[in-house]
């Protein structure tokens, strides 16, 4: 028969030839391995018509079975049964049952909350933080009723929006206010810091700066400090209403208290637009004017100063009438189509009620004043030179004496304006090329 040997861990199956019809007993109850109820064991040992004691065969015959006897029950011979029969009705026993699937249908999931759910828990968050400021300085005064040791303060959050569980974006209750500018700000905050300002209040600086930019190009390119102090307020004013006109709220208590404020913001970025501006006109400067094939510094130097002298780099040639084309060099006609043309973000596209009939004459002065800067600092041997207002505002004033001068004349008064014209189209087609058409200047 088989007898079931125990080593370790593992069970090992011996041959015992003194009794075969124990080992047909012993190879049911193995093939059948069933966790029986002692009730099921006791009707299958009734019903048997073979076999020996289970009592005695275990304490004789196989002593390590005796474990094996209570956990799976005593079994009939196989006398009775094929065992086919038996795995059969091994199968059909252990069947497996899908206990997920049961539980899932036992606890079934919630389903996801609505947008209108949503809304409601936001409005109740937003109440409830409403009630808990008001009550705050009570509560303060009577710290010794709380059930915590936390401090009063540190319980007075602002609500958590609830996290979106569905594609379709939720719009805030329109009771919903922004809060007050100060209540954000920490102690150590600069005011003259863009960061100090919530992310609406500095949308409104940033549209502020672009008008400012327009005003730049199209007005007055060098506006003093105390001058830009006054625009500032029609700026900011400016910008303000056009988000209003987005129908977008702005927070309150900021302006006009920050006024001074703002207006070094301002300032500073006009500095930083003209420095972008210069960094434009090195690029054109290097590609439309004959340099040195060596690049040897003192080479380049005279040459740079041959190009300032007279305003040499501003013409281009004569037409084919014998006529100068003044204010017509390609990299004039660069740097004007690249910086103030090109991009979505370039003010020739944000203001095309200035930009698009004509290049403005203020902004052709600043270019070219910006190409002058940029071979300055060649002429001075590739220094670096700041474009600075009280250095160049001159500059740019004599620029625009140069194109009223060509006004004085028909033919060449007729050469910029078509000039111009021309530019805006280029600009407008997304073409950053210069022009190789056009026009101190000269009047012949």
């Amino acid at each position: 028969m088989f007898a079931m040997v125990v080593e370790g861990n593992q069970e090992t199956t011996m041959i015992n030839e003194v009794s075969p019809s124990n080992d047909e007993h012993f190879a049911e109850s193995v093939l059948r391995r069933e966790d029986a109820p002692e009730t099921q064991s006791q009707d299958r040992i009734a019903s048997a018509t073979q076999g020996t004691n289970p009592t005695d065969y275990n304490q004789h015959e196989h002593p390590n079975f005796n474990a094996m006897d209570s956990q799976w029950g005593w079994v009939p011979s196989l006398a009775s049964h094929s065992i086919e029969d038996v795995v059969a009705q091994h199968q059909h026993n252990y069947e497996v049952e899908d206990v997920v699937a049961q539980h899932h249908q036992r606890n079934r999931v919630p389903p996801l909350p609505t947008n209108t759910q949503l809304l409601a828990v936001c409005d109740k968050q937003q109440a409830q933080c409403s009630h808990s400021a008001t009550c705050t300085s009570i509560a303060a005064n009577d710290t010794n009723d709380l059930n915590h040791d936390v401090p009063v303060s540190t319980s007075v959050q602002p609500p958590t929006a609830p996290p979106s569980t569905s594609t379709t974006s939720i719009k805030p209750p329109p009771q919903a206010s922004l809060p007050h500018v100060a209540s954000k700000q920490s102690k150590n905050a600069n005011p003259s810091q863009l960061h100090f300002y919530p992310l609406a209040i500095r949308d409104v600086i940033e549209c502020a700066k672009q008008i400012s930019h327009c005003n730049l190009a199209s007005i007055n390119s060098f506006p003093l400090c105390p001058h830009l102090n006054a625009k500032s307020s029609n700026y900011v004013n400016e910008a303000i209403a056009e988000r209003h006109n987005r129908g977008l709220a702005i927070p309150t208590g900021w302006w006009p208290n920050h006024l001074d404020d703002i207006a070094k913001l301002l300032w500073e970025d006009i500095e930083n637009w003209w420095s972008g501006l210069k960094k434009r006109a090195r690029v054109f400067i290097q590609e439309w004017y004959e340099w040195d094939p060596e690049n040897r510094c003192s080479v380049n130097t005279n040459i740079a100063k041959n190009l300032l002298n007279g305003s040499a780099f501003l013409k281009y040639g004569l037409d084919d009438s014998g006529h100068m084309n003044n204010l017509a060099h390609p990299a004039l006609s660069g740097v004007i189509v690249d910086f103030f043309y090109t991009g979505q973000g370039s003010i020739g596209n944000l203001f095309p009620e200035v930009f698009t009939q004509e290049v403005p004459r203020p902004t052709v002065a600043l270019a070219a004043t910006a190409i002058k800067v940029a071979l300055n600092e060649i002429a001075a041997e590739s220094k670096d030179i700041s474009f600075k207002c009280d250095v160049y505002a001159d500059v740019y004033i004599n620029i625009l004496g140069l194109m009223s001068k060509c006004n004085t004349s028909p033919i060449h008064c007729a050469k910029t304006k078509t000039l111009r014209i021309q530019w805006v189209k280029i600009g407008r087609n997304g073409n950053s090329m210069g022009t190789t058409t056009g026009f101190d200047v000269d009047l012949d």
